[in-house]
């Protein structure tokens, strides 16, 4: 927005020197029509008159210089205005794609955990029934041990997942927060751009 305000300005610029070099160019022919009339006139007035009309000639060329400074002022802001622009657009799509990402690993993390609390679930009722078969015979003992054992690898799997998942969304995160930095950094380099335009 301030990009395009400093095109407008100075397209505005633009606009006013053109009219500066618009008011010495009719002023200059005056004098030249001036000077016209003054051809059976005294050589003091023809000489006033062709000095005031190299006065006008060098006006116009000041001016027409200061048009042309307005009009590379104008497309230089022009450009900057679209850099800013294309950059501030590409971060914010870096910043939207870290933000999904973010809430992604988030989801990754629940569901991480709940399949943790089932594991721990199903390894407490196991316990409960190796508890309970323990006047029961050495096979039955046995086949529970060794559900209860399974039970704890999955636990001990489900726990690893969790961890993973939870490293993930740390590192989303870590991308998010960079990412917001560098839109910070893009908004004070175009404040900062606007202020030296």
């Amino acid at each position: 927005d301030a990009a395009n305000k400093d095109v407008e300005a100075a397209n505005k610029d633009v606009a006013a020197a053109n009219e500066a070099r618009g008011q010495a160019d009719k002023a200059l022919e005056a004098l030249r029509e001036d000077l016209e009339s003054a051809r059976g006139g005294g050589e003091a007035d023809q000489a006033r008159l062709g000095a005031e009309l190299q006065d006008a000639r060098d006006e116009v060329q000041r001016r027409g210089d200061a048009l042309r400074l307005a009009e590379a002022g104008r497309d230089m802001a022009r450009e900057e205005a679209s850099a800013a622009l294309a950059e501030v657009e590409r971060t914010r799509l870096e910043l939207d794609a870290a933000n999904k990402d973010v809430e992604a690993a988030n989801k990754d993390v629940a569901a991480a955990n709940e399949a943790r609390g089932q594991a721990d679930k199903a390894l407490e009722a196991l316990r409960e029934d190796l508890e309970s078969a323990r006047g029961g015979g050495e096979a039955d003992q046995a086949r529970l041990g060794a559900e209860l054992q399974d039970a704890r690898d999955e636990v001990q799997r489900r726990g690893d997942a969790l961890r993973l998942a939870e490293a993930g969304r740390d590192m989303a995160r870590e991308e998010a927060s960079a990412a917001l930095a560098e839109v910070e950094r893009t908004r004070l380099e175009l404040d900062a751009a606007n202020k030296d335009v």
